[in-house]
């Protein structure tokens, strides 16, 4: 008796992951500017330590007014990466679009690519879903404060629908409430 066999091969997923943090100023000002900064580099330093606790390859490259990038294979290079984090300046002077946009060379050859940032969008939104049908699994982490407006809720749905993870870390000002 005959069958037909189908043989499909695919190349599994690489382990590597680039996390393209936004380092222009916080969407904020002030003390909570200095709480989403915190909240960003807690993320990037939270999906670096998983990453590199089953020593897969890291690449944080910072977009700061002196650009450098944060790299690691093995847990032992959590603390550096730490250190880096610690230190970015938040003084980009790029639009992160344009950050994206440039590191989309890099696409091809990363296995998931997660992106932190302050800002959101339309352009920005884009950017995103381009990196994702250029194959790697991505996430967002939006840092907001307060409710969502409801353009970002839009924009954050848009994301979502192109099977992009979405994850909000939102932060309260409590002057803000105090007023309303």
């Amino acid at each position: 008796r005959l069958s037909l066999m189908v043989r499909t091969f695919e190349e599994p997923a690489r382990p590597d992951a680039l996390i393209l943090m936004d380092c222009s100023p916080p969407a904020a000002s002030g003390e909570t500017a200095l709480y989403m900064r915190d909240a960003l580099c807690e993320s990037a330093a939270s999906l670096a330590s998983v990453q590199l606790s089953a020593s897969h390859i890291v690449r944080i490259p910072l977009s700061c007014a002196r650009p450098r990038e944060l790299a690691g294979d093995h847990a032992a290079h959590l603390p550096l990466i730490l250190e880096g984090l610690a230190g970015a300046s938040f003084d980009g002077t790029e639009r992160f679009e344009r950050v994206l946009m440039l590191e989309t060379r890099r696409m091809r050859r990363t296995g998931s690519t997660a992106i932190l940032t302050t800002h959101l969008s339309s352009r920005i939104a884009d950017m995103i879903v381009t990196i994702r049908r250029m194959g790697p699994q991505v996430r967002l982490i939006y840092v907001h404060v307060n409710e969502l407006t409801p353009e970002a809720s839009l924009l954050l749905t848009r994301i979502e629908c192109a099977d992009i993870e979405v994850e909000t870390v939102m932060l309260i000002d409590e002057s803000e409430a105090v007023r309303a």
